[in-house]
């Protein structure tokens, strides 16, 4: 059974984590030496080094070089179209900025001047100072991908996969073949429950997982205590399939992942994967991965690979993207009541209200 963590003391988990049976998970986790803790401090792709050790441990040979191309050509694609959604979007503000908002902030201005009202000039220009602090940032982020891009398409796909995740792709790339993985949703954000199924006792043993206590361990330096996660509220996840589909501006494109992936009856809300040995003709072997998504209509879809890593990489993205969207909903569903624009910026908000937007000339 999967360890409880109710009533367990940090002293309890570490003698937990460091049980044979645990191996390489409760390592990977409670260890100094883990390549979690490590690439804190070193460029150096710990992730994969320890990925090969651990699969020539399970009695077969490193990561084969095409498998790890394949998986880093489609991150290196996905980050790409990513950077570029991102990019385009802060094109469309500035360029919305500068022919329509500026100018009418710049003509409301002088005519505040002209008429001698120089409250209303002061906070015309304080609106337009909001709008270009805005801008600059979008700008500076959007310089950064750009020049980044060139450094991404060659850097390795366990790079960009979260702690968590990476954990899980030990099991789908036939690293650790008895172990399985179960992904769900939270309050604090993704789950991850890894089952070791020991072959001589038949005892299952395993540990929950969430990205957020990973980060808080790894990036914060944060003992790991097993919070219990809450999970989602089942009457907010009726009301968010329930809702209307998203309407974008026509001038906003939308996000070419999320689109597809938003929430709805067919909305992915937890994924499981094992592995299978499937033995050849020529008597070699090779990893079967079964992946099994959760709907949100309460149906399942299994998949099954074979050799398919970048296929596997997509797989998991997709289901990540469409639980974080639904955590997404939730949260807006049960967290307080943000101000509006018009409540936080009052001034700004009438102003902008106010203005004259005339469309730029051809």
């Amino acid at each position: 059974m999967t360890e409880s963590r109710q009533g367990l003391n940090l002293q309890n988990l570490s003698t937990s984590m460091a049980s044979p049976r645990m191996w390489p998970i409760g390592y990977i986790i409670d260890s100094p030496y883990s390549p979690l803790h490590l690439e804190g401090g070193m460029r150096f792709n710990w992730r994969d080094s320890f990925e090969d050790l651990l699969a020539i441990e399970a009695g077969g040979s490193m990561i084969a070089s095409e498998n790890r191309k394949a998986e880093d050509t489609f991150s290196a694609y996905r980050w790409y179209l990513d950077s570029s959604w991102i990019i385009t979007q802060t094109n469309h503000v500035v360029r919305e900025n500068n022919q329509e908002i500026f100018p009418a902030l710049k003509r409301d201005h002088e005519a505040a001047l002209k008429r001698q009202d120089y409250r209303m000039a002061e906070e015309i220009e304080d609106v337009r100072c909001r709008f270009k602090s805005n801008e600059v940032d979008l700008i500076a982020n959007a310089s950064h991908l750009r020049k980044s891009f060139e450094k991404v398409r060659y850097s390795k796909a366990s790079r960009f996969k979260d702690r968590g995740q990476w954990m899980a792709s030990l099991i789908t790339s036939g690293a650790l073949p008895n172990w399985t993985w179960h992904v769900s949703n939270s309050m604090e954000g993704r789950v991850v429950s890894f089952s070791n199924q020991n072959t001589d006792s038949k005892v299952e043993l395993g540990i929950r997982v969430s990205e957020l206590e990973l980060v808080q361990h790894f990036k914060q330096g944060q003992p790991y205590q097993m919070a219990e996660p809450v999970p989602l509220p089942e009457d907010q996840i009726k009301i968010v399939l329930a809702a209307p589909p998203k309407q974008f501006p026509a001038k906003v494109s939308p996000h070419p992942f999320e689109e597809d992936l938003k929430p709805s009856q067919t909305s992915v809300i937890a994924q499981a994967a094992r592995t299978e040995t499937l033995k050849l003709p020529d008597g070699s072997s090779v990893i079967k991965i079964l992946l099994t998504n959760t709907l949100a209509n309460g149906t399942s879809v299994t998949n099954q690979f074979v050799q398919e890593p970048e296929k596997i990489l997509e797989e998991v993205d997709n289901a990540n993207i469409s639980m974080r969207l639904m955590l997404e909903d939730v949260r807006r569903l049960t967290s307080p009541k943000k101000a509006t624009f018009a409540q936080r910026f009052p001034e700004t908000h009438r102003i902008l209200e106010t203005i004259i937007i005339h469309e730029p000339s051809h």
